[in-house]
Formats: structure tokens, C-alpha cells, sequence
């Protein structure tokens, strides 16, 4: 009787983060909007469509590209927005397969990340797997031809009719090589936009006080229309009031042939010593990190976090923005601010490497190496001779080195050798995914180790937990050569993060975990062989065991979920054939999602009292949802019924007074709904052929 209803008021949002305060963007977005859309519905071709955004550098060439993306994406079947397209190319190892594989996970429901083998086989896949889908891409900071050919060649190619990739650019060049490409300038501020931009930042006040008035337009004057130069010399100005400070930053601006290095520059020396050290941490080594793990990192470091990233984010030098997916917020920073504390580290201070060539300035020699603080390398480069002699890095707090298969390793002295012997007294994070190594180098062995990360399938074979008792955060996820886990886990009683991901040799959880007080995630994906999640600690906030629906030969067997948990927020348990039910006692849980759990049957919600978003897509032995208790009549519920085949009745009118979005799909069993209406902001139906009575 009804497929397909559809009521939207404020339905899911896959948006990216523009700005805080859009000066003149509104019209620039309207203008470009209506010339895609009239391009896309008067030409008689239907082929892909393809726009480039060019300007000079801190223009807002991204922050344009990201406000058209969230006025176009609902009209596109899929959509994906791939931010920093060349620093992720640069600081990747993945190169450019990284970003291939994001284009992929976003725009296929099923994708195994594991499947892009290199660059080549990454083109195949954009071009063969993509083939019709209607989509909106957007390719931030494309620089070279050769970024063009790997990722726009292929999409053009296969993408359906009225696809539309957007690209941003400074080099106007490589997009003029490509066939039918419509290009806009991206120009510098106004006067007027300028002005309501930096008054904004200094003042947070559409006018300055009028003792500032005349000294804050030559500050305007001076930065030249460009955004970024706005942002960042009128946040570093806010609450200042002395005007002799105002014409000293006035005059370096003025002296300066590059406005915008300067201003950044100032915006730098207004720091306080620790926010200097965080942010060139983040300039060589947090950039793209989960925000949550990048506070961690920088506490562990200097005593405070998250206080740190307030500071530099008011000051415009980093943002915090969600994931394409919306599912996580990653440290961003604009590529001109990264280069200019990169800039500071190689002219001065020198003291972290952040690639081969800076690794090899600092280690070879003697001063340098006593003062290094940070270091990120790939696995198959070989330090200089003069290395060879150094058995202490006093100073080291941050180590990243990162394996590389299929590369051809120099000759010379590796960082495997070069860790055993060399004491790393102070390290505070240790990331080294899949390492070759059976046991922790000694030289990486600390008590002041807050953060290791052995990820990738790395073949070590047991941790020293006597001396990691300090450690914060965890990740063993794919180290199956562990064996288990051991009930010496229970000593990590700091431990806040823990990831046991892709261990099938994992088949039961240590009594052990309950001592583990301060744990507050736990990450178990794709681990087939668990069969009960219990003896969980009373302090966990956030759960997740996903399973591949795309590989039913890793079928979970997990059957059941029991303990108190008075603080789990979050509970994912997606496509676990085997579980029936939840022994649960989860007073704080607000998210829960159980999509491709088919074998449950029913659900007590007497325990989730503050429930507010449900996932049961593809529960496909549900017969009825009119079990849902009288405790959620005040929550704001959130509920996507998917593909659930025996479905028959939704009756949440009396329990779910506040409900504000419901979905179901591909039930076509289902005949009655009765939901009160007053609350619902979005209302989605398809694939319901049975439905005879919606009230």
C-alpha cells in the first residue's frame, strides 16, 4: 500500500565543519550552488561534472568547497569530502592508496579495507567498483598531476550521470590540463567582509572600541583580505587593549614581504611555552589524530590536554572536525600553519623529525640528538653513521615509526637496531604498528610510557606489564601472536583506552579485566573466536564489537553480554548472528546499536533508562517493537529499523512521547504504525508493501 513516505525536518546530516563565523561565504556559496545545479540540468550531457576552486594559499578555498559540499550533498546518492589531499599523501605511508580507500569505504555500503593493494590497484577499483553510482566528491589540495590521475581519472570515468567532483587547488595549471573542468577564482576578502571577519576574532563585537579603531584597520589593511591572516592575527589580538602592542604586531606585519608567515609567526610567539611545544608537536605528529587521543598524547607529555588544544584552537592555529562520517573529530590544521612550525624546527630549534631528511639533520649530530624531543620515521630508512655511537635520547617523549612492506631496505643502521640499544628514558607515546619485533626493544622500555600503540598485526609476542603499570592507552589490535589475553592485563590499572581489535585469539576475558577501574573504551572488532562478554570493568563508558557483515566465514560467536555496567554510554554489537539477548544493567547507555544481530528475538529495556539512539537494522528476528518501557516517555529517541523481514507491528504512540526520527525499511510484513507525531522531526518509509494503517 505504501513504499516509499518520506517526512524531513531535520534528517540526518553528513556535513564537514566550515567555520565558525562565514564572512561572505553565503553569497559565494548561493552563486557557485546555482551555477553546478543549472550546469548539471541544462547540458545535454550526462556525464561527470568537474569544478575546481583556485586562489593563492588561507584564501578559503576549503572552507568554500566544505559549505557547497553541505548545501549539495542530500542530493547525491553518496557523497565523500577528502580534507588535506596532499599533506595525507605526504604524511601517510598509504600515500596515495590512503586516500583511494577513503573515496571507496565512503561511496560502497560493503568495502573490506584491506582490499587496495597499491596506487595501480587502487585506480582499478574507483574505476570498476564505482561504475553508476550518483555521487559528490570533493578532493581538498590536490597539487600534482600525478594526485589527478590516481584519483580524479579513475572517478571520471566511472562515476554515474551527474556526479560531481569538486577540486581545490592552488595550481591552477593541473586542472587547465584536464578535459572539461569549470574553474572558479577564489579571491581575497572586501574591505567590508574583511573588516567583519577580523572584528569578529579581536573583538567577538561587529565594531571595535573606538581607542582601536584606527590602529585595527591598518592591522585589517595589512593582512590583505586573506581569511586565515584575519583569523589567526585577530584571535591572537582578542583582549588585548594596549595599543602599543597593537603597533608592534602592526609594524612586524608591515616590515614583512610574506603577510601571512608573519602573522602566523606572531600568532606563535604569543604563546606560552607549553601551548609552543603542543603545537609544534602537532605540526610533525598529531595532525588527522582523534582529538580524544591527541589530548592524551599531550598530557602525557606536559600535564594537561585538553586545555592545550582550547588554546591553540581559540587562536585559530588548529580546528577539531568531525570525520566525513560524522563519527569522530580529528585535529586539522591549515597546511600554511603546519609549514611555518615546521619552518621554526628546521631553522632553530631542531629538535623533532618528522621524514627521512629531518631524521637524518638531527641524528648525526650530537647536539641535536641530546635535545630531540620527537620522532617519526618509516621502518626502512637507515640512520646516519654517526648514530651509530648514540646510546641516550634523554629528551624523547614522542616515537612514531611506521612499517612499510614492499619496501627495499638501504643499507646501514635500521631503527630496530638502532631502539635496542638506545634509552628512551622519557617516552611518553610509542606508536609502532606492525613491528617486527618478538619483544619491546629494551631501549623503548620507560615507566613513563603513557600511550602504546603495536597495532597491525605486529609480531610481538608479550608485554613486560610491570613496566608499562603507567599506561593510559593500549592498542594490541592484530597482535594474534599474543596469545590471548593474560590475566597480567589486570595490572594496567591506569588504563582509560584499550584495543584488542582482529584478535581471534582472544576467547574469553580474564576475571582480571574487573580490576581494570579506570578503563572507559573498550574496542574488540572482529574478534570471531569471544564467545561471552563479561568481567568487564564497572568503570567502562564506551563498547564496540563490530564484525564484517562482507565476511560470513568470520561469523561471530558471541552469544551474550552480562555484567553491571552503571557507566556504558555507548554499545556496539553489529552483525553477531549468535546473540539472543543482553544481560544488562546499563542505566547511562544512550547509544545502542545491534544492526546484523539476526538471532535476537526480544529486548528488556528496564535497565536503559537513558537509552536515546537504537539501531536494530537487519534484526531480523523481530516480530514486534511495542516493547519499548514507559521509562523513555522524556528521551529523545532515535530509532533505524532496517531490513527487518518479520516485522510486524511499531507501536511507540504512549511509551515515546519525545521520539524524534524513526526509519524502517524493507519490512514488508509490517501493517501497523502508531507513533505520536508531535516530536517527530523525520519520518522515513520504504520497501513497507504492507503496510495498511500508519496513525
Amino acid at each position: 500500500m505504501i513504499n516509499k513516505v518520506v517526512q524531513s525536518l531535520n534528517g540526518h546530516e553528513k556535513i564537514m565543519e566550515a567555520t565558525d563565523f562565514p564572512v561572505g561565504l553565503a553569497q559565494r556559496v548561493k552563486e557557485i550552488e546555482r551555477l553546478i545545479l543549472e550546469e548539471i540540468e541544462t547540458s545535454s550531457e550526462r556525464s561527470v561534472r568537474c569544478f575546481g576552486f583556485v586562489g593563492m594559499g588561507g584564501v578559503g578555498k576549503t572552507t568554500l568547497a566544505m559549505s557547497v559540499y553541505n548545501k549539495l550533498h542530500r542530493k547525491f546518492e553518496k557523497s565523500c569530502f577528502n580534507l588535506n589531499t596532499s599533506a595525507t599523501v605526504a604524511n601517510d605511508s598509504l600515500g596515495l592508496v590512503a586516500v583511494q580507500k577513503n573515496i571507496l569505504a565512503n561511496l560502497l555500503d560493503r568495502y573490506n579495507d584491506e582490499q587496495v593493494h597499491d596506487e595501480v590497484h587502487g585506480k582499478a577499483l574507483l574505476s570498476s567498483r564505482l561504475m553508476g553510482i550518483s555521487a559528490l566528491i570533493v578532493l581538498d589540495d590536490v597539487d600534482e598531476s600525478q594526485q589527478m590521475h590516481a584519483l580524479y581519472d579513475p572517478l571520471r570515468s566511472s562515476l554515474g550521470p551527474n556526479s560531481v567532483v569538486i577540486i581545490t587547488s592552488r595550481n591552477k595549471r593541473i586542472l587547465e590540463w584536464t578535459a572539461k573542468v569549470k574553474i572558479f577564482d577564489v579571491t581575497v576578502l572586501d574591505k567590508e567582509m574583511s573588516e567583519r571577519l577580523f572584528y569578529w576574532h579581536a573583538f567577538m563585537k561587529p565594531t571595535p572600541p573606538p581607542e582601536l579603531e584606527e590602529i585595527a584597520g591598518s592591522v585589517i589593511g595589512a593582512c590583505e583580505g586573506l581569511p586565515l591572516s584575519l583569523k589567526v592575527m585577530g584571535s591572537h589580538l582578542y583582549q588585548k587593549t594596549d595599543l602599543t602592542y597593537w603597533k608592534e604586531s602592526l609594524l612586524r606585519l608591515e616590515r614583512s614581504e610574506n603577510k601571512i608567515s608573519e602573522v602566523l609567526k606572531i600568532s606563535y610567539d604569543g604563546l606560552g611555552s607549553d601551548a609552543k611545544e603542543a603545537f609544534l608537536d602537532i605540526c610533525c605528529f598529531l595532525i588527522g589524530e582523534e582529538e580524544g587521543m591527541a589530548s592524551m598524547i599531550l598530557e602525557a607529555c606536559y600535564g594537561i590536554g585538553l586545555s592545550l588544544l582550547a588554546e591553540l584552537s581559540g587562536r585559530c592555529l588548529i580546528s577539531a572536525n568531525a570525520d566525513d562520517d560524522g563519527k569522530g573529530r580529528r585535529i586539522r590544521m591549515h597546511d600554511q600553519i603546519r609549514d611555518m612550525g615546521r619552518d621554526i624546527i628546521r631553522k632553530s630549534i631542531r629538535n623533532r623529525a618528522w621524514d627521512k631528511e629531518t631524521a637524518n639533520n638531527i641524528l648525526q649530530d650530537k647536539k641535536a640528538r641530546s635535545s630531540l624531543r620527537g620522532l617519526s620515521i618509516t621502518s626502512h630508512i637507515r640512520f646516519p653513521k654517526g648514530a651509530s655511537h648514540c646510546i641516550w635520547l634523554p629528551e624523547l617523549r614522542i616515537l612514531v615509526v611506521e612499517e612499510e612492506e614492499g619496501k627495499t631496505h638501504e643499507k646501514g643502521l635500521c631503527p630496530r637496531d638502532f631502539f635496542k640499544n638506545v634509552d628512551c628514558g622519557r617516552l611518553r607515546w610509542l606508536r609502532w604498528r606492525s613491528a617486527p619485533f618478538k619483544k619491546l626493544p629494551l631501549g623503548c622500555l620507560s615507566t613513563h610510557i603513557r600511550l602504546l600503540d603495536l597495532s597491525g598485526g605486529s609480531e610481538i609476542r608479550e608485554l613486560p606489564m610491570d613496566m608499562l603499570t603507567n599506561l593510559r592507552a593500549l592498542d594490541v589490535s592484530g597482535c594474534r601472536k599474543l596469545k590471548g589475553l593474560r590475566p597480567s592485563i589486570g595490572r594496567l590499572t591506569n588504563l582509560t583506552y584499550l584495543n584488542l581489535s582482529e584478535r581471534d585469539d582472544i576467547t574469553f576475558l580474564p576475571q582480571e579485566m574487573t580490576r581494570l577501574s579506570c578503563l572507559q573504551q573498550l574496542i574488540m572488532n572482529h574478534c570471531t573466536s569471544l564467545k561471552v562478554l563479561s568481567f568487564l570493568p564497572t568503570s567502562l563508558q564506551t563498547l564496540e564489537f563490530k564484525m564484517r557483515s562482507d565476511k560470513p566465514e568470520e561469523e561471530a560467536r558471541l552469544q551474550s553480554v552480562n555484567g553491571p555496567l552503571p557507566n556504558l554510554r555507548k554499545l556496539i554489537l553489529t552483525h553477531c548472528p549468535r546473540l539472543q539477548r543482553l544481560h544488562l544493567e546499563a542505566t547511562s547507555l544512550r547509544h545502542l546499536d545491534l544492526s546484523g544481530c539476526g538471532g535476537v528475538k526480544e529486548l528488556d529495556f528496564e535497565g536503559f533508562s537513558s537509552l536515546e539512539h537504537l539501531n536494530l537494522d537487519l534484526c531480523s528476528s523481530l516480530t514486534t517493537l511495542d516493547f519499548l518501557p514507559s521509562t523513555l516517555h522524556t528521551m529523545s529517541l532515535s530509532m533505524d529499523v532496517n531490513q527487518c523481514g518479520s516485522l510486524q507491528s511499531v507501536n511507540v504512540q504512549d511509551s515515546l512521547p519525545s521520539l524524534q526520527e524513526l526509519i524502517i525499511r524493507w519490512c514488508p510484513k509490517l501493517e501497523i504504525i502508531q507513533l505520536d507525531a508531535l516530536s517527530m522531526k523525520r519520518l522515513f518509509l520504504e520497501g513497507c508493501s504492507g503496510l495498511k494503517e500508519l496513525d
